[in-house]
């Protein structure tokens, strides 16, 4: 695959001359990853760029030195966010082109309207002479999912899926996506939404789902054998919903 390099250049005079024995940098990489422990650390997940609702990255790299060498790059998200199989065969598209020294990194990942959305924050020891990989893991906050329960039923499944995995996650095999969110999500409350069948005696009222990660997904639940799917929209903000376990309001 042919790739573009972008490369920033940081000029301190009249001209920039790599120094005989090889280019002094940064390689320069960000992850979206998601923040949700509860299977594990190693289940958060690791994001396209459309999974994590941003569109552009801007890196401010400062001379922790020198205060007043400081400056912004900007790029398409896609240009840093690699996928793990990419990773593993290609060399990063940007390059950053540096002195030797350290220096502060701070990523601010922003939405189609730029709006800060995600952050990262390194800090880069080069060497002169060497090439530095560097890869910011942007951190987007969760947020709560609220839920109302009404109505009685005997039995109940709760599944809280991905929306479309294929355009949200890197995934290792296009035709195995993850079967839920997280198996171990559920509320304050006890109410299981990693697909497992529970009773419904106990459930009714409020309930809390502490740091579901921002993203697009579908709540599909078995209520007494019937099958019902609710879309949810998690951005910036707790979202709320009410289930009337009776006379579910929704497709399915």
């Amino acid at each position: 695959m042919l790739r573009r390099l972008f490369v920033g250049t940081w000029l301190l005079g009249p001209a920039c001359v790599l120094p005989a024995g090889g280019a002094t940098g940064v390689e320069l990489t960000w992850t979206a990853r998601e923040a949700n422990e509860v299977d594990g650390p190693e289940a958060r997940r690791a994001r396209t760029c459309e999974g994590a609702g941003l569109s552009r990255v801007a890196v401010r790299v400062v001379d922790t030195a020198d205060a007043a060498r400081d400056r912004v790059f900007a790029y398409g998200c896609e240009a840093g966010n690699m996928s793990p199989a990419d990773r593993a065969i290609e060399a990063p598209e940007i390059f950053l082109d540096l002195r030797a020294g350290n220096y502060a990194l701070t990523a601010s990942g922003r939405a189609a309207d730029d709006e800060p959305r995600a952050f990262a924050v390194a800090i880069a020891e080069l060497e002169k002479h060497v090439v530095t990989a560097v890869d910011l893991e942007l951190a987007r906050p969760t947020q709560p999912l609220d839920l109302e329960l009404t109505g009685a039923c005997g039995d109940l499944v709760a599944a809280l899926r991905y929306a479309d995995p294929a355009a949200d996650l890197f995934l290792a095999d296009a035709d195995d996506p993850p079967a839920v969110y997280r198996d171990g999500l559920a509320s304050d409350r006890g109410l299981r939404l990693g697909g497992q069948s529970q009773a419904c005696a106990g459930l009714e009222g409020a309930h809390r789902v502490a740091d579901v990660d921002p993203g697009r997904y579908r709540l599909d639940l078995v209520i007494d054998g019937r099958t019902c799917s609710r879309p949810v929209t998690v951005e910036d903000s707790p979202v709320k919903l009410t289930l009337d376990l009776e006379n579910p309001a929704c497709d399915g």
